[in-house]
């Protein structure tokens, strides 16, 4: 369920590289825009109306929502580098213009990535429940 080293090839092609010192937002909670990005190097944080909803690790990517919902949903939540960072950026239309293999290649990676992050919202509503000393 990889990619293989023709997408990867591909993927380095349309990719884009940024980097970011640390402090830095990638992603303005409330923009347009539908760039799905990779943490090459780095520590990043997610933010929704002030809150801290988690960390972003190298490796991982964000922006999956706006990408998949396309140009009318607004991005839900802002990001921004913990220390410096390094990330690819692979804008929307650049994606789209890519090979089907490709494409397919990071839907599997985006449903996967959702599912990863369905199942840590889960346990965490577990557990605010729990410590409320609600039944579960």
């Amino acid at each position: 369920d990889r990619f293989s080293e023709t997408q990867v090839w591909e993927a380095v092609r349309i990719g884009q590289t940024r980097e970011v010192a640390a402090g830095q937002e990638i992603i303005a909670e409330g923009s347009e825009d539908s760039t799905l990005f990779v943490v090459e190097s780095g520590d990043l944080e997610v933010v929704h109306k002030g809150v801290r909803l988690g960390r972003i690790l190298t490796g991982e990517a964000f922006g999956e929502i706006a990408f998949v919902e396309g140009a009318e949903r607004r991005r839900s939540a802002s990001v921004r580098t913990v220390t410096p960072a390094k990330v690819i950026a692979f804008p929307a239309d650049a994606l789209e213009q890519a090979s089907g293999s490709l494409q397919a290649a990071f839907g599997r990676a985006i449903v996967r990535l959702l599912v990863q992050r369905l199942v840590t919202v889960n346990d965490r509503y577990v557990m605010a429940i729990k410590a409320r000393g609600a039944p579960a």
